[in-house]
């Protein structure tokens, strides 16, 4: 049930979160040791390197939602998606702080999203070769046209807004390259 995945996600992705904080932060304020320090610190909420934690926790809260209460096909992936680019939109035009890394879950959604529905009805090795060559080519593209490699974070940290159907197509064909390589290793020995 909804209450059994909460404490289970916290316990494998919120519990070390804390933990890595706290360290980052005590590190922090050994390596300037002042009360302005220290208090700013505990103050201010955790939003560092480790934002994948927070952002897969959402992610995943937003999936089991989905799976367990709509019953409509296609409703997960699309609606990933559609939180991908509310990400985008949000970090571009800085509508909202992205406390806890929320902007970073947002975008997560649609990776974690792509990852359950591999594991529902798998993809077949023809999208994921396609994925691979689009990824392969939009990389050479940008290299041939002096473009800037756009950098996915919550948002486009690099680029433009211009850049929103580049990294969209590099986001998603990325995944599925990225997901046939581990087909591929998987059956090495």
């Amino acid at each position: 049930n909804f209450i059994s995945f909460i404490k289970k996600q916290s316990k494998q992705i919120l519990i070390p979160w804390f933990c890595f904080e706290l360290i980052n932060k005590m590190f922090v304020i050994l390596n300037d040791f002042s009360f302005e320090n220290i208090l700013y610190r505990i103050l201010t909420p955790p939003n560092t390197g480790l934002w994948f934690f927070s952002a897969l926790f959402f992610a995943k809260i937003f999936c089991y939602v989905v799976i367990n209460y709509v019953k409509f096909r296609g409703v997960l992936l699309s609606s990933g998606l559609l939180l991908l680019l509310a990400a985008l939109v949000m970090n571009q035009y800085n509508l909202l702080p992205n406390v806890l890394a929320f902007q970073n879950g947002l975008a997560a959604c649609f990776f974690v999203s792509l990852g359950y529905e591999k594991k529902k009805k798998g993809f077949s090795n023809k999208i994921l070769k396609f994925g691979l060559v689009i990824y392969v080519c939009c990389i050479l593209g940008l290299k041939l046209l002096k473009l800037p490699f756009p950098i996915l974070d919550a948002g486009v940290s690099n680029v433009g807004w211009v850049f929103l159907p580049i990294i969209l197509v590099m986001t998603i064909s990325g995944s599925f390259a990225g997901l046939l390589v581990c087909k591929w290793i998987n059956h090495c020995r």
